[in-house]
């Protein structure tokens, strides 16, 4: 693929993470929203206090990492990497999302893109 219309997939990706991190952080406030609302005695495997942190953190990592890949830092194709792996797991949104992420950070060109901001900023 041209390294130019490879580009485009570099600058789709962080506002995907970013889209997709404001999802994790509107499902986290929505666990706990359905926690607050439960009725009393519900067993505590169903509190969803996990889940909530859980997607919580995967939603602060997402919008994290889309910043730092807007600006071609190598922590944020780090972040974006090891986001993707869990995202594997939340079928549909988050697995293609995860396969994207991998696709277009394992290529080449993506790894030229941030080699070459690593040697400018070195």
């Amino acid at each position: 693929m041209d390294p130019l219309k490879f580009r485009r997939h570099l600058d789709l990706l962080p506002k995907l993470l970013l889209a997709y991190g404001a999802l994790l952080l509107a499902s986290a406030i929505g666990v706990l929203l359905a926690r607050a609302l439960a009725p009393a005695g519900v067993a505590p495997f169903m509190q969803g206090y996990p889940l909530a942190l859980t997607l919580l953190a995967m939603g602060a990592i997402a919008v994290w990492a889309s910043v730092e890949l807007g600006h071609r830092m190598l922590l944020g194709r780090s972040l974006a990497l090891l986001l993707a792996l869990p995202s594997l797991f939340l079928f549909p949104i988050g697995t293609v999302l995860g396969l994207y992420t991998v696709w277009v950070l394992m290529s080449p060109h993506a790894e030229d893109q941030y080699l070459a901001r690593k040697r400018v900023s070195v």
